[in-house]
């Protein structure tokens, strides 16, 4: 099974108009399928994972969403080993992203409703990220700069984990149909 994204399949999906605008100014005639457009470099990681779960089938769009909140989960717990004083905050977000994927899973009948969920628990599992990295940072004293180069590196690298894990899903998909 190919995931094919387009110009068409792009604005059916009804998304901002930034991100429709940046889609068509790069690649309107172009036709890709999914793990291609996972590797466009003018896309944001963002805007990948947005497309991405909004096209691929219910059930990897749960297990995605389980990923995330799993990241999440996990990242904050070795924040709160490193600094338990300022990682309250990063549980507190991991938890939201966890509660997202219980969502999209229960939901997952309800494909519309489950690509938003998992959406929002990407979100949430790059937020805790954000969060547990500015925490910690924060917690050793370190400068303000420093500090939000910190998550804001730690929120990159998660989506960039969370692209791999569409991929990995996705190719696990075709290598059984």
């Amino acid at each position: 099974m190919k995931i094919k994204v387009n110009s068409d399949i792009i604005k059916s999906l009804t998304p901002c108009e930034d991100r429709l605008v940046n889609y068509l100014n790069h690649y309107n005639k172009l036709n890709f399928d999914i793990l291609e457009f996972l590797a466009l470099d003018k896309i944001t990681t963002e805007d990948k994972v947005w497309v991405s779960v909004r096209l691929m089938p219910k059930e990897l769009v749960a297990a995605f969403a389980v990923d995330c909140a799993s990241r999440a989960s996990t990242y904050a717990a070795q924040v709160v080993l490193k600094s338990s004083t300022y990682a309250a905050h990063a549980v507190s977000h991991a938890s939201y992203a966890a509660s997202y994927a219980a969502k999209a899973a229960s939901l997952a009948s309800y494909a519309d409703r489950a690509a938003s969920y998992a959406d929002l628990a990407a979100y949430d599992a790059a937020y805790a990220a954000d969060l547990a990295a500015y925490d910690a940072a924060y917690a050793q004293g370190a400068s303000d700069t420093l500090t939000a180069a910190t998550a804001d590196t730690a929120s990159a690298e998660e989506r960039e984990l969370q692209l791999k894990s569409i991929a990995q899903l996705i190719e696990t998909l075709d290598g059984h149909a």
